[in-house]
């Protein structure tokens, strides 16, 4: 399997030992991947096409997303979601990183646009972006 050149070398080894399938490696996550669909799938022993029957996907799809080809579609982010127990923060972080900075900056301006307003509306509104921010950056 050809694998991008943003995952070569960044996968370390551990052995699974399951009754059903013996000894196999997987491997083991590491906080700087930008996919963890891959090893996660590869920790469960699932196959390429077991999982993409799960997500109602073709095998190539899946395959694309996992070598960083494509970007995981809204489906394949739940689906995984569903299936694995683990948020899209830990399964995409770099799809998920560049999302929050997207909407983060966003906020910003919105923030900006809000700030020295005293309306009910507008202070609601500040307070929204305030917690949102601390759940992002929490100090």
């Amino acid at each position: 399997m050809a694998r991008s050149p943003a995952l070569a070398g960044l996968l370390d080894l551990e052995i699974i030992v399951s009754a059903s399938s013996g000894h196999r490696l997987v491997p083991i996550m590491q906080h700087h991947l930008p996919i963890y669909l891959h090893t996660t799938r590869k920790h469960w022993g699932l196959s390429q096409a077991e999982l993409a029957l799960l997500l109602r996907i073709a095998q190539s799809n899946l395959s694309r997303f996992e070598s960083l080809e494509r970007e995981p579609t809204l489906n394949v982010v739940i689906g995984s979601e569903i299936i694995f127990g683990k948020s899209p923060r830990e399964l995409f972080p770099a799809l998920y990183g560049e999302f929050e900075d997207k909407v983060m900056r966003q906020a910003k301006l919105l923030h900006d646009k809000l700030e020295g307003r005293t309306d009910f509306s507008a202070q609601e509104k500040l307070r929204l972006l305030t917690e949102m921010m601390g759940r992002v950056n929490p100090e």
